[in-house]
Parts: structure tokens; sequence; C-alpha cells
């Protein structure tokens, strides 16, 4: 009766033994029915081959035969290779974690079992997917009803890569519990105390890899590799009504800058060494977590003497003829009234747009551990300075560290190099402003510039800014308005030279004389007006 349900038959009444023996008497002449206590045993007086014929023909039976064989077949191959997750994904894991059997049966119920489509190497993302659930949730002994009401027990050797990746990926996204349980229930993920085990277990061979290498590097960092830092603050204020606590921390970044694709020494990857079924962390080593006090103050550090570089010897031609390209593009989009509708006159969207097409390289970043200490204390900063520089050490034995800070972090590193220069020195430590502060200083410096020279009074007449904003302009307060405000500025200029030239070949064509070029006359301009630039 299982079978017939199973193959689609419906039948609401249970099935008579008797008549059913007596019809399948009738059907097979040569069929005897011997009895044995309750059962009844059907056998043929001579041959069975005539028997397994008509048996080939009823489609119902054959069918359940042929399911049943091609299960214990594919149940085989699932439970002989069990791959317990070892803490990565690595490269073609999911082909990896399900015996090819079943993927080719996979294969063959969502596409049909067609020769031509059997022999590719490569399986459908959805073939896989099945597959790896289908492995997940096998089990070798069926479940009774008792069983099948309360939650699902996996054994770690069936985990595949996607219910794995499915439960980390929500935990990591949503932090929450009932989602997970919820897909776990239905056969898609782990559950959330196995993504809590996991983490556990992760985290702890990284700290078991920290103390045997006595340095905090994250693993997917690669050695030989010119590696910077960044150290800033960290400030989570909850807004929450229900939030007990706020953190004001330090962290600490680690980019690598490779010069082509794969540089470097690959130092592996965490592996999970057994299932403690512990969801505890163990602590990360004092070297990192305990930061030594300091007990003297840097305030009245003398500034040492150094040189100076001048930037004359730099030749900045290159990136000063890009700048008069995307100029003179903005000049042609707007004067010339040129049918240019996808040109985008924007100084972000034109060199993007012009941007060279080259390789991608991926460029290794990673969040060292937070610190719970403030990043403003002098401590920090001398203790960040150390941890980057064990890491660089550790990384690219030989290198000088490079670190980047905002300014007043900035301030407080350099007068640390300032109080000890024999650890610390400018000749041990590259200290810069990160990319954002260094934009910041630049257009507060072009602000101071322009005080008083009818700047802010020229946007405001032009309505680009407000008498506030136009104000405001000048300190930077806004990077991004100042930036597209000085743009603004560029374009303008540039065009209005343009008209003044245009006006300066209109009066020599008047007196019949012959204009001189664009640059040539630029020139003379410079030369007989310093602000004519």
């Amino acid at each position: 009766m299982s079978r017939m349900e199973q193959l689609g038959v419906v039948s609401d009444t249970r099935v008579n033994t008797t008549r059913l023996k007596e019809r399948l008497l009738a059907h097979f002449p040569d069929l005897r029915a011997h009895t044995k206590g309750r059962d009844v045993f059907l056998v043929f007086d001579e041959d069975i081959g005539a028997a397994l014929g008509k048996a080939c023909e009823q489609d119902s039976d054959s069918d359940a035969v042929q399911l049943a064989r091609a299960a214990q077949i594919v149940r085989r191959h699932i439970f002989e290779d069990p791959k317990p997750f070892n803490g990565s994904f690595e490269e073609m894991c999911q082909e990896k974690s399900v015996p090819n059997l079943l993927l080719a049966l996979v294969n063959m119920v969502l596409e049909g079992p067609s020769i031509k489509d059997q022999i590719r190497e490569s399986s459908t993302p959805a073939a896989l997917s099945i597959a790896q659930i289908l492995k997940y949730n096998s089990v070798k002994h069926m479940r009774t009803q008792a069983d099948t009401s309360s939650s699902v027990r996996h054994t770690t050797a069936q985990e595949t890569p996607l219910p794995i990746y499915i439960g980390l990926m929500l935990h990591a996204q949503t932090r929450k519990r009932e989602l997970v349980d919820r897909l776990f229930n239905l056969g898609l993920s782990i559950s959330y105390d196995r993504v809590l085990r996991l983490s556990a277990e992760m985290g702890n061979s990284v700290c078991q890899r920290f103390h045997m290498e006595q340095v905090v590097c994250p693993p997917i960092m690669r050695g030989s590799v010119f590696t910077t830092a960044a150290v800033d603050n960290i400030d989570h204020n909850p807004s929450a009504t229900t939030a007990k606590d706020s953190f004001h921390g330090t962290g600490i970044s680690l980019v690598q800058h490779p010069t082509f694709a794969d540089e470097g020494v690959d130092r592996g990857i965490v592996i999970i060494r057994g299932n403690t079924g512990s969801k505890t962390v163990h602590q990360l080593p004092h070297f990192y977590t305990d930061v030594p006090p300091v007990t003297s103050s840097v305030k009245q550090s003398a500034v040492p003497t150094t040189g100076m570089t001048s930037l004359k010897r730099n030749d900045f031609t290159k990136h000063t003829e890009k700048e008069y390209r995307w100029l003179e593009n903005t000049r042609q989009v707007i004067e010339e009234n040129a049918d240019r509708s996808s040109e985008n006159t924007s100084w972000a969207a034109y060199h993007a747009r012009n941007q060279e097409c080259g390789d991608r390289i991926i460029t290794p970043t990673a969040l060292l551990p937070l610190f719970q200490e403030s990043a403003h204390t002098v401590a920090m900063i001398r203790h960040s300075m150390d941890v980057v520089r064990s890491a660089v050490e550790h990384l690219n034995a030989g290198q000088t560290p490079v670190l980047t800070f905002d300014q007043p972090l900035y301030a407080l590193a350099k007068q640390i190099q300032w109080k000890w220069p024999e650890k610390y020195g400018e000749d041990k430590f590259v200290l810069m402003l990160g990319g954002l502060h260094i934009e910041m200083a630049a257009l507060k410096t072009i602000g101071d510039w322009l005080q008083g020279s009818g700047w802010a009074q020229a946007l405001v007449q032009a309505d680009i800014a407000t008498v506030g904003t136009a104000d405001s302009l000048h300190r930077a307060t806004h990077v991004m308005r100042a930036r597209k405000a000085h743009q603004i500025t560029a374009a303008a200029l540039y065009i209005l030279q343009h008209h003044a030239y245009d006006h300066y070949t209109l009066t020599c064509a008047e007196k019949g004389e012959l204009p001189v070029g664009f640059e040539a006359w630029h020139d003379e301009r410079k030369r007989s007006c310093p602000q004519f630039q």
C-alpha cells in the first residue's frame, strides 16, 4: 500500500489481501498459492521467467523497484566519504562536498536524462544546492513519529558548505536566532547553536595561532607584501531606548598593497581542530590586550630638526594635463552645445570614465581585535604602534611601518615620536594623515588663501550657495561641498579665460593683426597680471 501511494495511486480503502491474492492467481495461470501460518507464498510450478516478464510490464511495480534501487545506491555514496567543515570554504568546495552520483541524479531530475547534458563537466548552481541539501538532511535510519515532531539532529559529518554558509551569513547580517532556526527547521541551514559553536571554534583556532606565532596577525594577510596600517577611534552610541551601554574603543586595520595578482606568500587558513562543542572564545594573548601605562607627559617634547623636500623636485605635469583635459571637456559640453548626451561634466564621472582598465588586484584588508581603551591617550597610541610594528615585521620583514591617523591622533603620534625617538622616532615609523584629513587640510589652506578675495560673494551672487554656506566653504566644514565648489570655480574660470581669448581674437581681427595661440596668449597674460592663472 505504501509503495502504491509513493507512485501516486490514490486509494481511500484498505486493500483486501484475499481478493488481491485471487486477482493475482487469475492473472498468472501458472501461479500457485501456499499457506504457511498467517503468510501466503505465491510460487510458480516450473519457471519464473514468465513471472518476471509479466512483472516488467507493470509500470507501478517497476518504478517502485527502480526508485528503491536508485535510493540505495545514492545513499551508499552519501555516507561513504564524510567531509567535516574545517573552518574555510575552499575553491570547488561545493562540488567536492557531494558525491558525483548524487549530483548526476539531481542533474537528470532537473534537466532530463540526456547523454549530451551528462557529459558536461560543470553542474548548475541549482543542482549543486539541491544535492547539498539532500546530503545534509540524509539520515542512516528512519526517524520515528515522535522524533519528527521535535527539532532534527544533524551529524557534523554530513554538513555541506551551503547550509553552513547560509547560517553564518544570516547570523552575521541579522544576529537573529529566530530567523536562523526557522531555516534550520526547513532543512536549509545549520542551527543557531551550531553557528555559535562554529564561531567559537574558529575564534579559538585563530587565538591558538596568535599564541603560537607570538603576534596578532590575521591569517588572511599574505607574507612578503607591503603593508600599511590605520588607527582610529571606534564609537558606538546606541539610540535604542533599551540600550544599556555604549562603546568607545580603538580599532587597528591592516591594508596590503600588492602590485600584481597572487603576490606574496599564502599563510594558510584557519583549521578547526576537533569539535569541542564549546561556545566560549578563548582570551587573546596578553601581549596584545594589555596596554602598558605611560607616566610621563609628551606635551613639552622638543621638536627635532629635520630636512624638507621641495615639491618642485616632483613632476606634476601628467596630473595637471589630466585636469586640463577635464576642464576642456566641460567647456566643450557647456559652450559648444556638442551632442554629448552620454558625457558627464562632473569631475568624478569624467575621471572614472577615462580611468585605465587594467587587471583588478584584490587588496587584502583585515581589522584586528578591538580595544576597549579610548584612542585619545598616549598609552593606547604607543601600544598601537607596537602592535603594528610586530604585525608588519611578521608579514614583511625589514619594512618600515606606515601608519595613518586622523588629525587628533596624528598629533599624539608625532609627540610620541619626539618624546621617544630611540624606539618610535621618524626613522622607525612613517606617520601620515588619512586621505580625508589630508584633503580637509588642503581645502582649509586654500580657503585661507581665498579669504577676502570675493570668492564667497561671487558664489552667493551666482546663486550657487547661501551666505552661510559660502562662508563655511573657507573652513571646509563640509568636505564634499567645498570640493564641488572649487571644481565649479575652476571650470568657470577656465571658461572665462576662453571667453577673454575669443574677445582678443576678435579685437585682432578688427585691427588686421594675426592673433597668437591660446598658450602664448595665456603666458603673456600671466606675466602682465599675476592673478591671471
